[in-house]
């Protein structure tokens, strides 16, 4: 049987790109181009077809890392400014919106853990800036240290604002 080949790259970087701001992973992203392929007619010949090491390598070449590549590449930290004018923008910004707004608009995948914590690093520069004494432990709720960062987002009461609720 006669060797497969990838498509061509100005027909399947686009999809690749597609499918990769939809947050889809390696696996999904060959299971849908493969779908791509069979319905597209010059393609169905049997002459193109795509793995997931494929997918990896074109990946690659476009510049879509993943959390962890973006890590070992020296880029863990590059969202900053792009989520610093978010945050100026709509300061009530969470973290998951904040991760989705990165891979949507910017192609960058960036943990949620990563994102927290820039949030409370931004937390502790906005509190030195207000106070000229450091925040005191006992201001942090008990059990905040030994559950980590959700025990202080649990803590705090919960205020649910919506524009139906003057109804």
């Amino acid at each position: 049987m006669p060797r497969t080949k990838l498509p061509p790259p100005e027909w399947l970087h686009p999809k690749i790109q597609e499918y990769w701001r939809l947050g889809l992973g390696d696996t999904r992203i060959v299971e849908e181009i493969v779908k791509d392929i069979a319905q597209h007619p010059e393609y169905s010949n049997g002459k193109y077809s795509i793995s997931i090491p494929g997918v990896y390598r074109a990946r690659r070449t476009i510049g879509l890392l993943g959390t962890r590549q973006r890590v070992m590449a020296g880029l863990g930290d590059d969202f900053r400014p792009l989520a610093e004018k978010l945050k100026r923008e709509h300061p009530k910004v969470g973290a998951r919106t904040m991760v989705a707004y990165l891979l949507r608009e910017h192609g960058m995948k960036v943990s949620e853990q990563r994102v927290l914590e820039y949030f409370q690093e931004l937390r502790r520069k906005d509190g030195a800036k207000t106070c000229s004494s450091p925040p005191s432990s006992s201001a942090e709720p008990q059990g905040a240290t030994e559950h980590g960062t959700n025990a202080n987002i649990m803590a705090q009461p919960a205020t649910i604002m919506s524009e139906f609720s003057s109804w």
